[in-house]
C-alpha cells in the first residue's frame, strides 16, 4: 500500500467521529471513575470507622464500572491483550461475588 492508500482507509475508519467528541468522551469516563473510586475508598473507610465491617454493596459498583471498562479495553484495543483479558476476568469474578454477597446479605 502506498501513502495515498493508507491516509485514504484512515479518513474511512474515522468517517462521522468527531475528535473533540471522543475527547470529551474519554475525558467523562476518566472522571467518572475516578469518582467511583473515591466513593468506594470513602465507603471502606466509614465502614471501618463505624465498625459495620466489609459492605459488599459499597464496593459492587467499583468492581462493576472496571470490568465494563476492562471488557471495553480488551475487545477495542490490539496491546497487552493477555493483560487486558486478565483484569476483564479478574474484575468480572470481583463483581459476580461482590454482587452474590450483597444478595446473600441482604435475604439474611
Amino acid at each position: 500500500m502506498n501513502k495515498e492508500e493508507i491516509l485514504e482507509k484512515s479518513r474511512e475508519e474515522n468517517k462521522g467521529l468527531d475528535p473533540y467528541r471522543i475527547e470529551m468522551d474519554n475525558k467523562a469516563m476518566k472522571t467518572a471513575m475516578l469518582i467511583i473510586l473515591i466513593f468506594g475508598t470513602v465507603m471502606y473507610v466509614l465502614n471501618l470507622l463505624t465498625g459495620k465491617g466489609f459492605v459488599p454493596e459499597a464496593y459492587a459498583p467499583v468492581a462493576i464500572f472496571n470490568a465494563a471498562l476492562c471488557t471495553s479495553r480488551y475487545k477495542n484495543t490490539e496491546e497487552n491483550k493477555k493483560v487486558n483479558l486478565f483484569s476483564m476476568v479478574s474484575w468480572i469474578l470481583a463483581s459476580v461475588m461482590l454482587a452474590a454477597a450483597a444478595v446473600a446479605k441482604a435475604l439474611s
